[in-house]
C-alpha cells in the first residue's frame, strides 16, 4: 500500500501553526459560563491550513458520524465557521506557537 504522510503545519522558521474555534460554554456554574478557545483536530488542523496556504477562502469539514449537527462550513476569509444544519457560527483563528509549555 502506498500512503501519503503530511506533516504538521509549521512556519520557516519551524514554529507550529494552530488552528483553532472558540466554543461556548452554557453550565449554571459560574465559572463555566463563557467561552474558550480548543484546537481543530490535527488532520482538519492540516486541512485549514493547506486551504489557506492554497488562498482557498471556503473548507467544509464534517463531524464525528455518530453525532448528529452537519458539516462546518469555514470561511477562512471572515474565520467564521457555520454548521451547515444548525446555521450556528463560531469564531476560528490561526495561532503560531512562538512558545513551548
Amino acid at each position: 500500500e502506498e500512503y501519503n504522510v503530511v506533516a504538521e503545519p509549521k512556519t520557516k522558521c519551524g514554529k507550529a501553526i494552530v488552528w483553532q474555534c472558540e466554543v461556548h460554554h452554557a453550565e449554571p456554574e459560574a465559572h463555566n459560563c463563557g467561552s474558550r478557545w480548543v484546537d481543530y483536530a490535527p488532520h482538519y488542523n492540516i486541512v485549514l491550513e493547506a486551504s489557506y496556504q492554497a488562498s482557498q477562502t471556503e473548507v467544509k469539514i464534517s463531524g464525528p458520524e455518530q453525532l448528529p449537527g452537519g458539516d462546518w462550513n469555514c470561511d477562512l476569509g471572515t474565520c467564521i465557521q457555520t454548521n451547515s444544519e444548525t446555521k450556528i457560527e463560531r469564531r476560528m483563528r490561526r495561532v503560531v506557537v512562538t512558545m513551548s509549555g
